[in-house]
């Protein structure tokens, strides 16, 4: 996958993802979604990560949702994910009740930190709380 909203990083067996939309103190897009679900499957497959750092890029974790994609949907009268047909899948097939829109993350078996360095608010906010260790 082309990351355009995340990066990915691994070094020395610690996977950093960090929402990367700081000009938008990276709100929330379906693109990131995919993205981040795609993230944290290649860490939770990789043998050689043994704990996930979530961050935010800059001075924000992340606001929630794209206030200005959102008005997009609203003016083209539909409602565009912006996310792909077949999504990622980490931490399913654990339990059926993880295999909900970020309750996956529980599904994974390695750490995951949210290392929350700045506003976290609406799907920000979910995705640090989903987190098992938010710091």
């Amino acid at each position: 996958m082309e990351l355009k909203t995340t990066v990915y990083d691994v070094e020395e067996g610690i996977a950093t993802i960090t929402l990367n939309r700081p000009h938008r103190k990276n709100a929330w897009t379906g693109r990131m979604h995919a993205e981040y679900r795609w993230c944290l499957l290649q860490a939770e497959q990789d043998n050689n990560v043994g704990v996930i750092i979530v961050t935010g890029a800059e001075d924000s974790f992340c606001v929630g949702a794209d206030a200005q994609a959102l008005e997009g949907h609203v003016q083209k009268g539909i409602y565009d994910p912006g996310t792909p047909a077949v999504m990622a899948n980490p931490g399913y097939g654990v339990l059926p009740e993880f295999e909900q829109n970020f309750a996956y993350q529980f599904g994974i078996a390695k750490p995951i930190i949210a290392a929350i360095n700045g506003p976290a608010a609406g799907v920000g906010l979910v995705v640090a709380c989903y987190e098992p260790f938010p710091w």
